[in-house]
Parts: structure tokens; C-alpha cells; sequence
């Protein structure tokens, strides 16, 4: 007489049988009988696969950089220093002004006001559109001028360019009405 399928009662099951063993086995009394055999080349190649993958894994977890620790810290050093005027660091003719050379009207333009004047963000008059700049030249130059420093409705004082100079940004006011005039 043949035993009867019943499942295993025992909480933790090894990978292998998982009460499919090629033969009888027998946990807490209850006695799973085989359904296939572990040993099928699918499991085989599951197995191998399961290997394979954790191989992989652990070699990119657990790998070690080459070279001696001196070595990797001087290979991911930065490549540059900052060092303010009287550091000790800073040696004659590496000091930079950043105001050392003026931006240009386009420069200025490229670098902070393209982003609303090119596309009319926030009601900001389109660069070259004479219909939108028209009512602001009539004001005049100075009122200009002084939107840009200020900000005006929704545009930010200085047009968010807050390193600029004065004359950096009338130079910029003064490159978008060259476009409209």
C-alpha cells in the first residue's frame, strides 16, 4: 500500500526536497512522498544560476580598490584647492578677482536673463519683440535700469544675477534693445 501525499508539518523546509525529494522522508511524523526529483536539470540550472548571480553580487559588494591606501587617497584627492587670500596655500599671481574682467551685455544675457525673455515667463518682454519693449522704452532708460536693479512685478531684483554690477546689467538691458532697435 502506497503512503499518502501530505505536507510537511515542520516549519523550515531545505532547499532540495521541500517535501519533493526522490525519496520518502519523514519530518515530525508526516511523510511527504515524492512529487519530482530535485535533481531535474531545471533545478540544476537554477541552482547554477543562483550561484552564478551571488558570485557576481558579492564580488561588486565586497571588492577592494587596488593599491595601498595611500595610494587610493591620493587617487581620489581633488584635483584643485581653494585658498583664500593669506592662506598659506595661495602663492603670488594665483590670486583671481572675480570682477577681475567685466561680462559682456550678452554674456550676462546668456547667463541669467535668457530663461524668462525667451519665453515670456512671469509677462517678461520676448527678446526681439518690439510690440513688448515698446511701452517699457517709453518710460525711458533710467526706469529701465532701475526695474533691472529692483526687480518689477514678478521679475527679481538684479534679474537673480546677484554677482552682477550695475554696468554688467545696463550692459544686458542695453544687448536685448539693440535686438528690438
Amino acid at each position: 500500500m502506497k503512503a499518502k501525499k501530505r505536507p510537511c508539518s515542520r516549519v523550515f523546509v531545505d532547499i532540495p526536497s521541500l517535501c519533493s525529494c526522490s525519496s520518502i522522508v519523514v519530518y515530525n511524523q508526516s511523510v511527504c512522498s515524492p512529487i519530482t526529483s530535485s535533481f531535474t536539470p531545471f533545478a540544476m540550472l537554477l541552482r547554477i544560476l543562483f550561484l552564478a548571480t551571488a558570485a557576481l553580487v558579492s564580488a561588486f559588494l565586497f571588492a577592494i580598490p587596488p593599491g595601498s591606501p595611500e595610494q587610493i587617497v591620493e587617487r581620489i584627492k581633488a584635483s584643485g584647492q581653494l585658498c583664500r587670500a593669506g592662506d598659506p596655500c595661495v602663492t603670488a599671481g594665483t590670486v583671481f578677482s572675480v570682477s577681475a574682467m567685466p561680462r559682456g551685455g550678452m554674456e550676462v544675457y546668456q547667463g541669467f536673463c535668457f530663461a524668462c525673455h525667451t519665453t515670456g515667463a512671469s509677462n517678461s518682454p520676448i527678446l526681439g519683440d518690439m510690440a513688448a519693449w515698446a511701452p517699457r522704452i517709453e518710460k525711458g532708460m533710467d526706469v529701465l535700469y532701475e526695474s533691472t536693479f529692483n526687480g518689477i512685478n514678478l521679475m527679481p531684483a538684479r534679474g537673480t544675477c546677484n554677482n552682477c554690477t550695475d554696468d554688467e546689467l545696463r550692459a544686458a538691458v542695453d544687448y536685448m534693445l539693440d535686438q528690438v532697435r
